[in-house]
């Protein structure tokens, strides 16, 4: 039976890799599939950690979309029912259209995170028609999007995840594990099968390379950047704002240097406004660079668990690995931001364990 990893990003493939450790089915030649916006930097990531692994990258897929004339609003009895019924099957032949490569891999062994904001996935996976299917978590999850595939409208959609909670366990790293209970059964991977990865993935010249860089900075803060403006948690003009004001409040407070971790989804225009605005402020802060937004910063959680860094986010999983008795977990609100968002930052930190702070 072929094995196929369709991952969302590289902190996501470093979960299925540990999954499969743990249940001794990792081997070479997996074939690995990214699905999920399009970058050079996160390409190149994926490949080395599957050259690490001798596993097969074939590249990126089209994330599904369902024409409006299909929309998954429409889950009662449908006005047409004979139209309604031949959707799965016209979606099935634009899945066809778009990703031909995934004929290919019909009735495998699939392993796919599982993105509970995405509902199309249950598209992708009928599709696939995988002979056994593996979940792995994803990230975050605040409130689970609500999902019902079991309809007459989709009758023809069979997977374990028509509906939350999924059917079988989720595999999540324990930082997850409690979030990921909103959507089904759990499966924890251990923290050394994970540890042991990271060391495994240290030698990739990238990944080495980053790991220089942040050490010879020192830093005392490093904040984790998150694409807020793109998920309309706030505009991109106050998104800069907020993360600059957390670097100049820990530079009052002596935190410093401060290093920004960008998120390989920040767009141009974000990065170089925030360049901009803290390029007066010297070596106090340095934002990192655009190839280095894709490597996992858990790479770097033997040194932040040995000095004291505080770990600064909005709501990232990023730093739920590596953070430590010396390395805290540090979040804040700002009175510019919507309450709605201020609130999902303070619940956050909260069920973390997290220290909140206001700008």
């Amino acid at each position: 039976m072929k094995y196929v990893i369709i991952t969302s990003g590289g902190s996501q493939l470093i979960t299925q890799i540990s999954t499969l450790k743990q249940l001794n089915l990792l081997k070479s030649g997996i074939e690995v599939y990214y699905i999920g916006v399009e970058y050079d930097t996160l390409t190149q990531v994926l490949k080395s950690i599957c050259n690490t692994y001798s596993l097969n990258y074939k590249g990126r897929i089209s994330d599904i979309s369902i024409p409006k004339k299909y929309a998954l609003k429409d889950y009662k009895r449908p006005k047409k029912l004979v139209k309604e019924f031949l959707r799965t099957t016209l979606i099935n032949k634009q899945i066809e259209k778009e990703n031909p490569e995934l004929s290919q891999i019909k009735g495998c062994y699939l392993i796919i995170t599982f993105r509970h904001k995405i509902l199309a996935d249950a598209l992708l996976i009928n599709y696939i028609q995988p002979e056994r299917i593996l979940l792995t978590a994803d990230g975050v999850i605040d409130q689970p999007f609500e999902r019902n595939f079991n309809t007459i409208g989709w009758s023809k959609v069979k997977t374990p995840i028509n509906t939350i909670p999924v059917q079988g366990k989720i595999y999540t790293p324990s930082y997850l594990a409690d979030d990921t209970k909103k959507v089904g059964e759990v499966e924890i991977i251990p923290d050394d099968i994970i540890e042991d990865c990271f060391k495994e993935l240290s030698v990739i010249d990238d990944f080495k390379s980053l790991k220089e860089t942040v050490e010879k900075v020192g830093p005392k803060s490093i904040i984790f950047s998150q694409h807020l403006a793109l998920n309309k948690n706030c505009t991109e003009n106050e998104e800069v704002k907020y993360y600059a004001d957390i670097v100049k409040t820990r530079i009052r407070e002596q935190d410093f240097p401060v290093v920004v971790k960008l998120h390989p989804r920040d767009a141009d225009t974000k990065i170089k406004a925030l360049q901009e605005t803290l390029n007066s402020l010297g070596s106090k802060a340095i934002v990192l660079s655009r190839k280095d937004s894709a490597i996992p910063i858990e790479i770097m959680y033997e040194y932040i668990k040995n000095n004291a860094v505080g770990l600064i986010t909005a709501s990232s999983s990023a730093p739920l690995f590596i953070r430590s008795e010396l390395s805290q977990l540090i979040s804040y609100t700002a009175s510019y931001l919507p309450e709605a968002f201020n609130l999902e930052i303070t619940e956050f930190s909260r069920k973390n364990n997290g220290i909140l702070k206001s700008l």
